[in-house]
């Protein structure tokens, strides 16, 4: 699976997961798409199921500051050489 924005690209892998900015926030800004590169299957779990579990809201947010931080730095990039 591809996860992927603009110029931002990440290969997702087994074990791997996407979207956390909708969980986390009522807006996201990150506008991210998902392409399956090769036969895939995926889980959609509801918010409803992990929204007590404080490991799991924690991955969570590692993963959207990461996410976040890598997008716009690469924005930035790409704005101060147009």
């Amino acid at each position: 699976m591809k996860l992927f924005t603009g110029d931002y690209t990440e290969q997702l892998g087994p074990g791997n997961f996407c979207y956390e900015d909708n969980v986390l926030l009522k807006n996201s800004s990150l506008h991210l798409s998902l392409q399956a590169l090769e036969n895939s299957s995926g889980f959609l779990v509801p918010y409803t199921l992990i929204k007590d579990i404080p490991a799991v809201e924690w991955k969570l947010v590692e993963a959207y500051k990461r996410r976040s931080q890598a997008i716009h730095k690469l924005q930035k990039i790409n704005s101060s050489a147009a």
